[in-house]
């Protein structure tokens, strides 16, 4: 290749900048495409099956998170709309049961996340892990999202730094999603007392309800 100026071969390339310029291309991709046959495919010289394991079709809602469309274009315009309350309800029955049902789905999202699946889709598709200082006032909600982060982020950790995992075995970009807490022992410290105060609270109808079936 000569490299003393324009006598040279052009690059197979043109490297993206401000004096680039897009053209669309939507017609011969069209064109193309209906040449095919079941079975072909165009593809590059340096083109792989393992790469294209992990590619994505553009546009397909399954592939393409952008696709999916919740009506809100922000975290804040979806909190302000009512998502993801803080108390859950103001009915203590109600907001118990919706809690555990937030809890559920969280771990849910966790084995997903370990089975491949991004963070930004799993874990943090919960409101309640992107804003944890939201759920501050809820000592049991607040807790468990807590030990989530906490857990999320020994495992990437612990990932990262053996260096002996593909992609598809378990996703650790977080994309800058808060994933580091306030450490180990803060939240070892909530969450023992938390389970003190679910203790006292198991105690107390237990005490109740033995008094209840007495008067009966």
């Amino acid at each position: 290749m000569d490299g003393a100026g324009g006598g040279g071969p052009l690059p197979q390339t043109i490297p993206s900048g401000e004096q680039t310029v897009w053209v669309d291309a939507s017609r011969l991709i069209g064109a193309a495409c209906d040449d095919l046959k079941d079975g072909e495919l165009i593809h590059g010289e340096n083109f792989s099956l393992f790469a294209a394991m992990s590619a994505l079709e553009i546009m397909d809602p399954k592939m393409d998170s952008g696709m999916e469309k919740c009506g809100y274009h922000s975290l804040e315009e979806a909190i302000e709309d009512g998502v993801g309350p803080v108390p859950l309800s103001s009915d203590r029955t109600l907001d118990v049961q919706r809690c555990i049902d937030v809890m559920d789905h969280l771990l849910i999202c966790e084995a997903t996340w370990h089975r491949g699946h991004s963070l930004a889709q799993t874990v943090f598709s919960c409101i309640y892990l992107l804003k944890i200082e939201r759920t501050s006032s809820h000592a049991l909600l607040h807790s468990y999202c807590r030990i989530i982060q906490a857990t999320c982020n020994v495992v990437v950790s612990a990932v990262s730094d053996a260096r002996t995992h593909e992609e598809e075995d378990l996703f650790t970009m977080s994309y800058g999603l808060p994933l580091k807490g306030d450490g180990d022992e803060k939240c070892l410290s909530v969450l023992n007392s938390v389970e003190e105060t679910l203790c006292r609270q198991l105690r107390a109808c237990r005490t109740a309800t033995s008094r209840k079936q007495l008067s009966e």
